[in-house]
Parts: structure tokens; C-alpha cells; sequence
């Protein structure tokens, strides 16, 4: 019930949309102290595919939404060695989310609540203990190894559960279970990302390139759009967010978000909406397209919620006057209107069927034997009484 109630809520080619959408069209929502959060200031989230629920991490504890309300998780309801304050979140190849606190236990997250997994008296290195989003045997062998940089490193991509790709100040390096220490690869990159299976990078030069994971070779990526300064990561202008478990990166300039896709040798940008508000300071993003709703998260302005609006108003068209407003039953025609049962057409669609299934108004009760015949009653206009027709869309 809960996961509803939250739905409801060679070259290649680079392409983007600049058309501007109707704020009609989307839902925004914020959350704040004020309903619900610890904390305005949201460090990550992640959106747990097998329950719908959205794991919220703030300055001030760990937060789970379903939608309608928030559930918080301090220490209390964790373990008592675990602080109120939270790090970050993550999720690994496997699907599975963790998160870890200050003190750098990691907690997994398993039957709707974080479990302790990973005790921070394995390691004095709390940077290593990012390799829990690889798999966890990679963390295994890594945990306990000396820290690989001296800060934590910008983005890590996995290639498999014993492989990865780190984004460290600039430079991209490769990092295996059977490896001593990573090996840098390419140097003068500010992004790194995915799109489904297929890796990309972006450097200084505002070029993008595709890379083959298996031999480490380079493809460039033609930018075509008019905005070249899109991918420029450098002036703080443009933002890419892209972690393990989305499959399109996210790409945000201004009041401006678009996802990128990956198909048939061509990178194009999808216009998600340009209502974004432009002093949020966005921390962390997280969206699910294939239910219209991108989460973001702020350093100061709490969680804010977009959603596509699914519910469009429609005016009936030539209507009588006299027919009712409400109705009951309806059909839809070829070209995607709908004759209602008291027989007005609504729809935006251009044309009407030179033959209707039902000529003026029919009972509430409609029902279909194939994908062709339809059943309703109706008034035979003849005998004046109520009677069964059919109707055979194909002939």
C-alpha cells in the first residue's frame, strides 16, 4: 500500500531540449523541519526499488518516506552505539542500500529499517569504507587496506562485485580486488557517469567520451545542442548526478533538469521540467522516470519532490447542453477520444470516427468479449425499451 501511495506521489550524438514545460504539468513539493525532516540539510538519498519507500539521510538522522509521512530512525531505533548524525547513503551493484554514520558504522537496510552490517572497528580508514557501494567483497578486501587518497574521492562506478572507476580530483582511475592500488587512466575530468550499461566521461575541454569498459579505449561524443556551456561542470553553472542503481543521469542547469539517454550511437537530454527553483543549493538527486518523479536534496531547504501531474482537465466537445456533467461509463474511439455514455466526445485529439460504437446515449454498463466487439445497452429508438447491441469495431 505504501509503495501506491508514493506513485501516486565512432561518434556519437549529444542533443538536448530547451522547449520550456508547462508548470501545469508537474507537482512540486517540499519538505522541511517544519513537516517532518530532522533536518534541512539532506547529505543523500536513495529509493529502495523493492518497497517504493525513499531513504532520506540529514544532518540530523536518518529519515524514511513513504509518501504521505516520514519516519525517523536516531539512535534510538538503530543501535545505541549509532550517532544521530548520518554520512551518506549508497547502493551497491547487488541493489542493496547502506548508510553509514560519523563514527563509521554502516548499516544495511533490510525489511523496511537499517540493520548494523559493518562495524567501524574494522578499519581506521573511514574513505575506504565507500567501497561497501561496489559489493561486499570488495569491501572486504579493501576495508582494511591503507587509504587510497588522502580525501574522499568525488564518484566511484562500478564495473563489477571486484572492480570500479574513481573520479579523484580530476583524474579517473581503475581499482580491482586483484590491484595494489588504483591506476590512473585519464587525467582533466570533471564527470563520470553512466547511461544503463554504457560509461561516460567529461573533461575540462567540455568533450565527452565514451568508454569501453573492457579495453579501456575512448570514443568522442559530439556535443550538437545550441548550449554547449551544458556540460561545462567547471564555472558551477551546470550539475550532473548519476549514482549506482539510476539509469539515466541527471543534468541540471538554472531552473532546468534533463535526464540523458544512450540509444542507437546518439546521447540526447530529456527535458524532465523547468521549474526547478534556482537558490536550493542541490546536494543530491535521485530520479525514477519510469514513474515520472525526481527527489532532490538541498544543504539548507530540505527535500524537494517533483512529479509529473498524470491528471489532465478535459472539455467535452459540441456537447449538449442538456446531457449531464457526470458520467459512468465510457468508450474509447481509434483515435484516443472517448464517447461518454451520454454520448459528448471529450478529447484533444483531431477527427471522430465516421461511425460511432453507440449512437447517442448508452447505459452505464459496457463490457468487451475481444479486442473488437463491444457490448453496452442502450434505447432501441424503434421499439422503445432497452436492448443489448453490440458493436464490431472492425467492420
Amino acid at each position: 500500500m505504501y509503495r501506491i501511495l508514493f506513485i501516486l506521489f565512432c561518434c556519437c550524438y549529444f542533443t538536448a531540449a530547451h522547449a520550456q514545460e508547462n508548470p501545469a504539468a508537474f507537482n512540486l513539493h517540499q519538505y522541511t523541519t517544519e513537516n517532518g525532516l530532522p533536518s534541512n540539510l539532506v547529505r543523500g538519498i536513495q529509493w529502495d526499488d523493492n518497497t517504493g519507500f525513499l531513504w532520506i539521510i540529514t544532518e540530523g538522522g536518518l529519515v524514511r518516506m513513504n509518501g504521505v509521512e516520514f519516519k525517523s530512525y536516531n539512535k534510538e531505533k538503530i543501535s545505541p552505539i549509532a550517532p544521530e548524525k548520518q554520512v551518506y547513503a549508497v547502493k551497491n551493484n547487488a541493489g542493496a542500500i547502506f548508510v553509514s554514520d560519523g563514527s563509521g558504522n554502516i548499516f544495511e537496510i533490510k525489511k523496511n529499517k537499517p540493520v548494523l552490517s559493518k562495524p567501524s572497528t574494522l578499519s581506521p580508514s573511514f574513505i575506504n569504507y565507500h567501497f561497501i557501494a561496489v559489493s561486499d567483497s570488495f569491501f572486504a578486501a579493501k576495508v582494511k587496506a591503507a587509504p587510497i587518497f588522502a580525501e574522499p574521492f568525488e564518484k566511484l562506478v562500478c564495473l563489477s562485485d571486484t572492480s570500479c572507476l574513481i573520479l579523484f580530483e580530476n583524474s579517473i582511475y581503475r581499482y580491482s580486488v586483484s590491484m595494489h592500488s588504483p591506476v590512473e587512466l585519464f587525467k582533466n575530468c570533471t564527470a563520470l557517469f553512466k547511461i544503463n550499461n554504457h560509461c561516460f566521461f567529461t573533461n575540462s575541454s567540455q568533450q565527452t567520451f565514451l568508454l569501453n569498459t573492457g579495453n579501456f579505449t575512448t570514443s568522442p561524443v559530439n556535443f550538437t545542442a545550441g548550449d554547449k556551456d551544458l556540460l561545462n561542470f567547471t564555472n558551477g553553472e551546470s550539475q550532473i548526478f548519476w549514482k549506482t542503481g539510476m539509469a539515466n543521469p541527471v543534468l541540471i542547469k538554472g531552473n532546468n533538469a534533463w535526464s540523458l539517454h544512450y540509444e542507437n550511437n546518439a546521447i540526447s537530454a530529456k527535458l524532465i521540467t523547468a521549474m526547478l527553483p534556482t537558490d536550493a543549493n542541490i546536494s543530491t538527486v535521485e530520479y525514477r522516470e519510469e514513474k515520472g518523479m525526481l527527489f532532490i536534496g538541498t544543504d539548507s531547504k530540505g527535500i524537494i519532490i517533483i512529479t509529473q501531474n498524470l491528471v489532465h482537465p478535459k472539455k467535452r466537445k459540441n456537447a449538449n447542453p442538456k446531457n449531464k456533467n457526470a458520467y459512468f461509463s465510457q468508450m474509447l474511439l481509434d483515435n484516443g477520444n472517448i464517447l461518454t455514455n451520454e454520448g459528448d466526445i471529450i478529447g484533444d485529439n483531431p477527427g471522430t470516427p465516421s461511425v460511432l460504437p453507440a449512437a447517442g446515449k448508452f447505459s452505464n454498463r459496457t463490457s468487451y468479449t475481444n479486442d473488437n466487439l463491444i457490448w453496452y445497452n442502450a434505447t432501441n429508438a424503434k421499439l422503445g425499451i432497452y436492448c443489448l447491441h453490440q458493436f464490431n469495431k472492425t467492420t
